[in-house]
């Protein structure tokens, strides 16, 4: 958040989290995240007490996103 209020742009990783409430505020920021994984689960706290949707989130898309950014 700090950064995208300092007018930088933003890769954000998220989980269980929703990023309609959370994500950086602002154009130009990308979100990446593993909709495939968490079913139903897009609230501010997981409800299955695991972190699937981030262990199944590939470093190469998280990487893809930040070299499109640079």
């Amino acid at each position: 958040h700090l950064a995208a209020a300092a007018g930088g742009r933003v890769v954000a990783i998220f989980g269980p989290g929703s990023p309609r409430v959370w994500a950086p505020w602002g154009d130009g920021h990308t979100v990446v995240m593993e909709t495939d994984v968490c079913h139903g689960c897009r609230l501010s706290r997981c409800v299955q007490l695991s972190h699937d949707c981030l262990e199944a989130l590939e470093v190469a898309r998280v990487q893809q996103a930040v070299v499109e950014k640079l």
